[in-house]
């Protein structure tokens, strides 16, 4: 099933990921946050684990989530040019109003689930570097 680029088989890169770090099923399953069944289909199948499964996943190995999305299959660019940022820049800014009636919605869960959607969240952003911060300023 080749299509002209190889992509790894998300079981078999996760089973060497856990090889590598010497974990077992249970050992998996309480640091990624998931039940040991979980792990277990994930180590069987071929399909990867949905998003949040896949950050999760990227935290309890201490990789970038972009490179356990890549695992999964995922196209993610290297690299955009100048008018691919500032195009998803202009979009972002446009969905503010959006992202106001999100946070609206977050700040009203019990603390629990608040703490649980803002790691999505955070699983999915960048890590800050020099030039995001020089932004901020």
């Amino acid at each position: 099933m080749s299509n002209g680029k190889e992509r790894p088989v998300f079981n078999l890169w996760f089973k060497e990921q856990l090889r590598s770090r010497g974990w077992n099923g249970a050992t998996a399953a309480d640091k990624i946050g998931v039940q040991p069944g979980t792990i277990s289909k994930w180590r069987r199948r071929k399909t990867p684990p949905e998003m949040r499964g896949l950050i999760a996943i990227g935290r309890a190995f201490e990789l970038p989530t972009e490179d356990v999305i890549v695992a999964a299959g995922y196209d993610v660019k290297a690299s955009d040019s100048d008018a691919d940022r500032e195009n998803r820049r202009l979009t972002l800014l446009s969905a503010m109003p959006r992202f106001a009636e999100i946070i609206d919605r977050v700040a009203r869960l019990a603390p629990e689930r608040q703490d649980a959607y803002l790691s999505v969240i955070e699983g999915m952003l960048p890590p800050d570097d020099a030039g995001s911060q020089s932004n901020h300023q």
